[in-house]
């Protein structure tokens, strides 16, 4: 499952994932991850989902060692008012997912 490799490769705890995806438990995000929940019929977090790995397949082309993606994705940016990328999604939801992939498109992936 695609959200499981985003997970691993940001080290989101349950309780990010639950937040990033909207999902009100964690608990709930374990059955997202064990297969017993799917996104079928839940546009929002399909939604979510989308825009999260989105920028995950961004930041997998961007770095070699994938390790570098989880030390992107939680390190304090002057552009996200200085908080991480990851911070930045948890408190602003879409529109900051939006912003974080904006921000990627735009600067880091297509450099002037």
């Amino acid at each position: 499952m695609l959200i499981q490799a985003v997970a691993r490769a940001w080290s989101l705890s349950d309780e990010e994932l639950a937040k990033l995806l909207a999902y009100g438990r964690a608990s709930t995000i374990r059955d997202v991850l064990n297969g017993t929940r799917t996104f079928l019929g839940t546009e929002d977090q399909f939604d979510r989902a989308r825009q999260i790995f989105k920028i995950h397949s961004l930041l997998a082309e961007l770095f070699v060692d994938p390790s570098q993606e989880e030390v992107w994705i939680r390190r304090p940016f002057s552009a996200f008012s200085g908080v991480s990328p990851l911070n930045h999604m948890l408190n602003n939801r879409i529109p900051g997912m939006v912003q974080v992939l904006h921000y990627l498109e735009t600067y880091v992936a297509n450099p002037r």
